[in-house]
């Protein structure tokens, strides 16, 4: 009989793999391709045994039914490699190269307004306070040209740029609120942002990270933020601009929008964005970190905000208030 191969199983309920049923291919049993004791030689295995103990939905926990499997040593010795990799760029113990940005867009700086005298991020940053009270307005403009001067980030007198960048075959970290982002493949990377006390890497987080290896291009925005029960407002504030910048390559591609909720998915739909090239990722608590990586072959497509004439926005810990670059209209 033909070796047993993974390629004849498929998802089934309950995430399970098991067999495509018979074809050219595929028959009812099938030799294990590593043959020991009773099934040694000639014996026969049953498709259905085969698929259910050494094969995995290819797609883990995100696989829709009738997907494909994948042999599970050699899933799980893939996902170790991709955290492998991941982790060894976190404690930055090998060099790697930046990422090429493409413009998709530009937004043009807000026409002058009128700026306080005596505090000129009044009336740029910050709204015009009116107020008959002086103590009022003298406190406004201490908190906006001395205690935060720089909660928001972006400047509406400087022209920002939304801007993707392609990494081959590579992973990215996904959390609610993250200290860190990281996307590598190994040759390349993007370090997003690193809010760490001390080294990134002695975080015991990493050491529960789950991993989902996805046979998908995929696009991830550095901006969104989804904090429980926000996943409304958040949605219009963090996703929403940055999706209306992706929406031709959404809507003329194979390469499918990570989000994070069943509203993000609402939210983008009524732009028009199919249900087809969304990939809702949930995660369902602040504790909860995932690595989600690409097959080989596939691309992940990275989201950011610039300035114009190059460089990216300075991104912020978020414990701080100020923010993380995004577009502030």
């Amino acid at each position: 009989g033909p070796l047993c191969s993974c390629d004849c199983c498929s998802v089934s309920q309950g995430l399970k793999c098991a067999p495509l049923g018979p074809s050219e291919l595929c028959s009812s049993s099938c030799r294990p391709p590593e043959a020991v004791g009773f099934l040694a030689k000639n014996r026969l295995l049953d498709y259905s045994r085969f698929c259910f103990d050494d094969c995995k939905p290819a797609q883990g926990q995100l696989s829709a039914l009738s997907s494909q499997c994948l042999s599970s040593k050699d899933s799980d010795l893939q996902q170790d490699a991709h955290l492998q990799n991941f982790l060894e760029q976190l404690k930055a113990t090998r060099k790697s190269k930046a990422l090429q940005w493409s413009m998709l867009r530009r937004f043009p700086p807000v026409s002058s307004r009128r700026v306080d005298a005596q505090c000129n991020n009044i009336g740029r940053r910050f709204p015009i306070l009116v107020s008959r009270n002086q103590s009022i307005l003298d406190a406004y403009r201490k908190y906006a040209c001395e205690t935060a001067p720089d909660f928001f980030v972006t400047d509406p007198n400087i022209a920002l740029t939304a801007e993707y960048a392609s990494l081959e075959n590579g992973c990215v970290n996904l959390r609610l609120f993250s200290k860190v982002l990281l996307a590598t493949n190994g040759t390349h990377k993007y370090d997003g942002y690193r809010h760490c006390s001390g080294s990134c890497f002695e975080d015991p987080s990493w050491h529960q990270l789950s991993k989902t290896v996805v046979n998908e291009n995929l696009l991830v925005l550095s901006s969104l933020r989804t904090p429980l029960g926000m996943e409304y407002q958040h949605g219009l504030l963090d996703l929403f601009p940055s999706a209306f910048t992706m929406l031709d390559m959404l809507k003329m591609s194979d390469v499918k929008l990570v989000i994070h909720s069943p509203t993000h998915g609402q939210l983008l739909q009524s732009l028009g964005v199919p249900s087809t090239q969304l990939l809702e990722i949930p995660i369902r608590s602040y504790d909860e970190q995932k690595l989600l990586c690409v097959s080989p072959g596939r691309s992940l497509k990275l989201w950011r905000t610039g300035q114009d004439g190059g460089g990216e926005l300075p991104t912020l810990d978020y414990s701080d208030r100020r923010g993380f670059a995004e577009f502030w209209w």
